[in-house]
């Protein structure tokens, strides 16, 4: 021991002796204070203090100290006063470690923090805590003491409550990407033993693929339905608003695999840095192109109606005037939605460099979706509402009436998926374990979406089906052996009502010869189209 040591031995052991009112001979134990010194910058040291626990009475567990110190460093004194020296010297430097655990470096003060359990039961890489970012090990010394846990126990390994909470939002809101959060993340997954082995990807795949098939059968068989040179009526604006809404739902397709590759359905800590950040940037991109289908999809609804109940007519004018006033609301809120989505972070690669509200450049997107939701939801209950009375007053038997207000109110399907959706949303203030924790609302975005596309162009279906039952029948009984064209004679508007007025599967010029798919297609006895 240098002569500089021994000074620094002297004042240490004159403090000791001062703190607990003891006189001792400076030279029979500088040695002593010395060593005691020095192994609490050891590891063994950090064993040897956290076995004696927090609640400890002094006197009390001087045995159980020495014991330790026996056990730990091989230390056997002669004399009783030395061994009480020792304890007493290992208790201060205990409460000192623990009132000056905040000026150690972060690995070392990571070290501190692990329980006792934690060291005999899991092995941890020293090195990997000493790689561990400023921001990571600087959360976890302010936080775990606070809160009486320490790395390893169960209050730390929960992935709910207090402490969990409180270091995913230290950590997001500390670190300044996603690449640091992520290895504090891992470091507490594999000191825990978190499960590796949960994955949910093939079932988002197939549910997305799937509920897309879906939705592009329906579109292409309204495009058939509606197409002219297949007896149709030719296009309006109500099919040219769903077509492209079709572009949008390709996009979140292409979205949902992309986010499945890159690790959706798989914990995060079990994804790499650059699969994560891809995750992020295609979650982005997804959450406008959301906000453009579902929204512009009702546009397309609202247009059918207008078409279906002509101004020319005085008894449509309020009701047009409703639909009218519902799409430019509509056409407003989406755009103002699908701008509050893309620029919630300033600058906007804040959305996917940071987790929410990163740095405070990013507003509350947690609001965003829960507003973008609830308009979804009332829009979406006004919207099937709307027709249902004038439905209802169609001269047709009870039976056909139904299946024409029926095939309006679908709608609600979405309605209450909207709804499903809405009460996910709260996991998005889990953004952790993101990839994981965000399935579920993905997956329910991905059915409304899709669903939104079948239920817009599931009204104008009925003309096709019509027509395609009347050749199937009439094919049966031998009707074609003479050529003619499946769409023309046998294909007569259906005569209900009063005498003279007909109700036209297609559309028709008024209430009383009205269509639940407006379409124009019925062709008349001549073979010509009802242009109706």
């Amino acid at each position: 021991m240098s002569s500089s040591q021994g000074k620094v031995v002297l004042r240490l052991h004159r403090s000791l002796s001062a703190f607990w009112g003891i006189p001792l001979r400076p030279v029979g134990h500088a040695a002593l204070t010395w060593t005691t010194f020095r192994c609490a910058m050891t590891w063994r040291f950090q064993l040897l203090i956290e076995s004696v626990t927090s609640d400890y009475e002094p006197i009390l567990r001087m045995r159980d100290v020495f014991a330790v110190l026996h056990a730990s460093l091989a230390f056997t004194p002669y004399h009783w006063r030395t061994r009480i020296l020792a304890a007493l010297d290992v208790s201060l430097l205990r409460t000192w470690i623990a009132m000056r655990i905040l000026l150690l470096p972060p690995a070392l003060a990571i070290v501190a923090l692990l329980s006792t359990q934690a060291r005999a039961e899991i092995t941890l890489n020293v090195t990997a805590i000493a790689e561990l970012p400023k921001c990571v090990t600087q959360c976890a010394i302010t936080i775990l003491p606070t809160l009486n846990c320490t790395v390893g126990t169960p209050c730390y390994c929960a992935r709910e409550g207090p402490v969990y909470e409180s270091l995913g939002s230290c950590v997001i809101s500390g670190c300044k990407s996603i690449g640091d959060s992520l290895k504090g993340l891992r470091f507490q997954a594999q000191s825990c033993e978190w499960p590796r082995d949960r994955n949910a990807r093939g079932m988002s795949r197939r549910l997305c693929d799937t509920l897309f098939a879906m939705a592009s059968f329906f579109l292409f068989a309204r495009a058939a339905s509606r197409w002219s040179h297949w007896g149709g009526a030719g296009f309006w604006w109500d099919d040219w608003v769903a077509f492209i809404c079709y572009v949008p739902a390709v996009g979140l397709a292409i979205s949902g695999n992309l986010m499945t590759t890159n690790g959706l359905g798989l914990d995060m800590w079990m994804v790499s840095t650059p699969n994560v950040k891809r995750w992020a940037k295609t979650f982005f991109a997804a959450q406008a192109l959301y906000a453009f289908t579902t929204f512009y999809t009702k546009v397309s609804l609202l247009l059918l109606y207008l078409r279906i109940w002509p101004a020319a007519d005085r008894d449509n004018r309020r009701f047009r005037l409703c639909c009218q006033a519902v799409a430019v609301f509509l056409t407003l809120a989406g755009i103002a939605c699908i701008l509050a989505t893309i620029f919630a972070c300033n600058p906007i690669s804040y959305s996917w460099r940071y987790g929410n509200r990163a740095g405070g450049a990013c507003v509350d997107r947690i609001a965003i979706a829960y507003s973008v939701g609830g308009i979804n939801v009332v829009l979406d209950i006004i919207i099937i509402i709307l027709p249902v009375r004038r439905l209802l007053k169609l001269e047709l038997p009870m039976k056909q009436k139904l299946s024409v207000v029926s095939c309006f109110l679908v709608g609600f399907i979405v309605t209450a998926v909207s709804i499903v959706r809405l009460t996910h949303a709260h996991q998005l203030t889990s953004i952790r374990n993101a990839t994981w924790d965000f399935n579920a609302f993905i997956n329910w975005c991905a059915v409304e979406v899709n669903l939104s596309m079948v239920c817009c162009c599931l009204p104008p279906l009925v003309g096709l089906i019509k027509r395609c039952s009347r050749y199937v029948a009439e094919k049966s009984q031998g009707s074609f052996s003479n050529g003619k064209d499946w769409s023309g004679d046998s294909m007569r508007p259906i005569k209900s009502g009063r005498e003279g007025h007909s109700v036209d599967y297609s559309i028709g010029k008024s209430t009383t010869n009205l269509s639940m798919t407006a379409l124009r297609e019925i062709p008349s006895p001549s073979g010509t189209r009802d242009e109706a």
